[in-house]
């Protein structure tokens, strides 16, 4: 930080004028990037982007092109835990009283060694970064998530891949009611990915079997594919559901499609924010019907 602070120049800002002509014009992840490749390259040098070390790196979603890593310090966690929280005290009163309820938020992390070998971050979403930190993950991001294997959350790398074996579960349960998730763009991405991939899910529903490796995006890990094939998890042939998902796609298609799988749900919930505005717009007007209200934050 010291070094930054003599490199720009920042003792100087004694006025607003001055910092508008230091920083003429909003700041990219390019202008960012040689301080991150300095985190991930050198485990001992501290104080780069904040005071500290970072104590893990996000990984975002890649709404506006390669998904980036960037640092996290501790204190950096408690905005994000404290909305995630709030998104929980905003719905309802006693929605998740026993209700039926899926999450879309992956809790898997990968690690990250610096090239020098003396540091090893976390790399996640800021969500499930700032809900590990806290040990309040169950609150934060699964709610009362009790229909698909938690496993699948913890372990299963690629979101698409993670959608498919959440829509296997989620897909039998005619009884749910809430679908949460920290962003809206999962939500549509959730239901597009189940469009696509529908006649496969039925399938896999009709004959109670979990896809092959070779049809995922990346191997399941073994102790994966042991777990929801043991006899606690394991999927029940349901010819009978099947023939009713089928049935209710070829004579709507995909549009509104959410209340009609799932009569009883009550609500989908999300934060949303000014620049997502598009996604919720897109949600609405495909996948998702009037009955079925997003409660935002």
């Amino acid at each position: 930080l010291i070094e930054q602070r003599r490199k720009m120049n920042l003792d100087t800002i004694d006025t607003v004028e001055n910092f508008k002509k230091l920083f003429p014009k909003y700041t990219t992840y390019s202008d960012y990037k040689p301080y991150i490749e300095q985190i991930k390259s050198d485990g001992s040098t501290k104080d780069i982007m904040s005071i500290g070390y970072p104590i893990a790196l996000t990984n975002t979603s890649g709404t506006t092109g390669e998904p980036k890593n960037y640092p996290v310090y501790s204190f950096d966690t408690n905005a994000i835990y404290n909305d995630c929280y709030m998104l929980t005290k905003s719905v309802p009163f006693n929605l998740f009283n026993g209700c039926k309820a899926i999450s879309l938020n992956s809790l898997y992390y990968k690690t990250f060694v610096t090239k020098d070998k003396l540091k090893t971050y976390k790399i996640s979403a800021i969500t499930s970064i700032a809900a590990n930190e806290k040990q309040n993950i169950e609150t934060i991001l699964k709610f009362n998530q009790d229909i698909v294997p938690s496993i699948i959350y913890n372990k299963i790398v690629d979101s698409n891949d993670m959608f498919l074996f959440i829509l296997l579960w989620a897909l039998q349960c005619k009884e749910l009611e809430v679908i949460s998730s920290v962003f809206i763009m999962s939500l549509v991405n959730f239901f597009t990915f189940m469009e696509n991939k529908f006649d496969f899910i039925c399938k896999h529903i009709e004959m109670g079997t979990i896809p092959t490796d070779e049809s995922l995006s990346s191997p399941l890990p073994i102790d994966v594919r042991l777990v929801l094939q043991s006899s606690e998890y394991c999927l029940k042939p349901n010819p009978s559901r099947a023939q009713e998902l089928t049935e209710i796609v070829s004579k709507n298609g995909f549009h509104h499609i959410s209340t009609r799988l799932w009569p009883n749900l009550k609500c989908g919930i999300c934060v949303l924010s000014e620049n997502l505005k598009q996604f919720e717009l897109k949600f609405l007007s495909t996948s998702n019907a009037t009955q079925m209200p997003l409660t935002l934050y």
